[in-house]
């Protein structure tokens, strides 16, 4: 997420949206973490439940790598490993992604054929 302001709306369907999830999975995932995007609140979560390792998508650029680098440095102080896992198709769809989206759509029919 963008650190400049949302609006309120954004925020709602945002929360709404995770609490959907968790309810969705919890007979899959068991207890939920918490949502906040505050490191220190993560970190101390997932050491009082013995966590040695958070597993999370790969965030190459922008405010959500910027949030896991922080992340990442506080779990590591506790001894715990930040992984960051990056997807074939994102991998190979990334190189194409450097000119906004008429270029990469150029790309879509060869990265779907890689698929």
């Amino acid at each position: 997420r963008s650190p400049r302001p949302v609006a309120a709306g954004v925020t709602r369907f945002t929360a709404e949206a995770v609490a959907d999830a968790m309810t969705r999975w919890a007979g899959r995932m068991g207890s939920p973490g918490p949502t906040t995007p505050e490191p220190e609140i993560i970190a101390a979560w997932a050491e009082a439940q013995g966590i040695g390792q958070v597993v999370t998508a790969h965030a190459p650029v922008g405010p959500a790598a910027s949030a896991l680098d922080r992340l990442e440095t506080t779990l590591k102080d506790r001894g715990i490993a930040l992984v960051r896992v990056l997807r074939d198709y994102d991998r190979a769809a990334w190189p194409h992604a450097t000119h906004g989206f008429f270029r990469f759509k150029e790309a879509i029919p060869e990265l779907l054929d890689s698929l």
